[in-house]
């Protein structure tokens, strides 16, 4: 069931707009329209967010915007709980009201699952310190999805970059949905 929310708010938070908003322009092929500016990119499952944000900040005249679905996991113990979530939706870049936070007995770990927005390059060290703080762990995850801002005008050119990496199993425009 969580699995169907989460691909139902993807879609929901990438793909729907107004037919009349100013910020779509046609592509080459002219059958459909898309956000200007914004270049969508599906993370293979074994990624991480530091791994992503230093790939992405690597180059210039590219930023995070956001991305949806980075599993973690912490094994401090379940009274550590309320200071894990604090500390982290304390942070900007941390997307509050979407990343979830569940304790698994049996397992003794709780589970998180981030949704990050305006991940900028300062955010990476912040973001490592975290994890070593709170002893947490990447779970590797087929729904992480970011989206990035490159100049309108060169979503293809940076489709094309993007897409020689081995960070991703697709990169694509991000394609608007008309919502009636």
């Amino acid at each position: 069931m969580k699995i169907i929310l989460l691909m139902l708010s993807t879609v929901i938070l990438f793909g729907c707009t107004d037919k009349n908003s100013p910020n779509i322009n046609n592509p080459q092929s002219g059958t459909e329209d898309y956000a200007a500016g914004e270049v969508l990119t599906a993370l293979k499952d074994s990624i991480t967010l530091e791994e992503y944000a230093n790939y992405i900040y690597s180059m210039k005249n590219i930023s995070i915007n956001n991305i949806v679905a980075f599993n973690y996991y912490s094994t401090l113990p379940k009274d550590s709980m309320q200071v894990i979530i604090s500390t982290l939706e304390s942070r900007s870049y941390v997307w509050k009201g979407q990343s979830t936070f569940a304790y698994n007995d049996s397992t003794s770990e709780l589970n998180i699952v981030l949704w990050i927005k305006d991940f900028n390059p300062p955010d990476i060290q912040d973001w490592e310190l975290l994890k070593s703080r709170f002893s947490m762990f990447h779970i590797p995850s087929h729904f992480q999805v970011g989206q990035v801002n490159v100049s309108p005008g060169e979503e293809t050119e940076w489709i094309n970059i993007l897409s020689k990496s081995s960070l991703f199993y697709a990169v694509e425009l991000n394609y608007k949905t008309y919502a009636f």
